[in-house]
């Protein structure tokens, strides 16, 4: 018999853990250390988790990091511990996550209305608020991601669930880290349409925060250094408009803290940065 040293052919060991379905997975992770870890990676990013109970059966199915639907039987279940980023685009999935046990973001994808929070590190959102309708304590942080001018947000009859840190990011595709916050008046006090985002929008994102601090809970600012000094005036917070430029400052729960998306992205990491801002494929660890 012929035994050939793996370390050799890195290309046949890349497909076998690429292309292997959760029946090979699952004992392959149980061979070493680094193979586990390799298996668990294949589950890193997956979308629409569903866990199907019966007396004595249990199967999951969900999408994986390739777009590929797959099933885990009872005994590949295991392998949902590689789960870090769990994407919900459909009311069709479980709200189980216990078998999660290292889940750290479940990003919610837009027009899931009165979807119950389910308990993550952090929960995002894209171009909508939160679309929950009764509190309780679910994650630490709760990211709400903007891009583009926003004309209509709905806030009504919903409510904040109780986290430590709530963070609005808007994001525009022509920042420059050297640029200072504009100050140049630019709206006539009547029509909005020259405002970075309408009047509707910025008073939601106005109740929001004050839901927040109320609560109290943490509020971030990121990206508002681009906007006329009308638009941020709208949302009326009464504080000056100073940015953090040191992404250390961060780490400092204030009641509420402006920071430009050059700081906040330094203080969260490329790797974190992707969860939250790039919705257009399923992403590696």
């Amino acid at each position: 018999m012929v035994t050939i040293d793996h370390l050799y052919y890195p290309h046949i060991i890349d497909a076998l853990f690429t292309y292997s379905d959760p029946a090979s997975l699952a004992p392959m992770a149980k061979t070493c250390r680094a193979w586990r870890q390799r298996c668990l990676d294949r589950f890193y990013h997956i979308s629409d988790l569903r866990i199907l109970q019966a007396p004595n059966i249990r199967l999951a199915t969900l999408s994986d990091l390739h777009g590929t639907r797959v099933s885990l039987s009872s005994r590949e279940l295991a392998l949902l511990a590689g789960c870090r980023v769990l994407d919900i685009t459909s009311y069709h999935v479980t709200m189980r996550v216990w078998y999660l046990h290292n889940l750290q973001t479940v990003r919610y994808h837009q027009g899931l209305v009165d979807y119950p929070p389910l308990r993550a590190g952090q929960l995002v959102f894209k171009n909508e608020l939160p679309p929950f309708r009764y509190r309780n304590t679910v994650a630490e942080r709760l990211v709400i991601y903007f891009t583009g001018r926003i004309e209509q947000l709905a806030w009504y009859n919903r409510v904040l669930p109780y986290v430590r840190q709530l963070v609005f990011i808007f994001e525009d595709n022509d920042y420059d880290e050297e640029d200072c916050p504009s100050t140049e008046s630019n709206n006539d006090g009547q029509d909005d349409s020259n405002l970075d985002h309408s009047m509707p929008a910025l008073r939601a994102i106005k109740s929001i925060i004050e839901e927040a601090l109320n609560q109290p809970t943490a509020v971030v600012l990121v990206g508002t250094e681009r906007w006329s000094l009308e638009t941020f005036d709208a949302l009326q917070l009464d504080i000056d408009r100073v940015y953090e430029h040191y992404d250390e400052h961060l780490h400092i729960l204030r009641p509420l803290t402006l920071s430009t998306l050059g700081t906040y992205r330094k203080f969260v990491g490329e790797r974190e940065w992707s969860v939250i801002t790039d919705w257009t494929k399923m992403l590696c660890p």
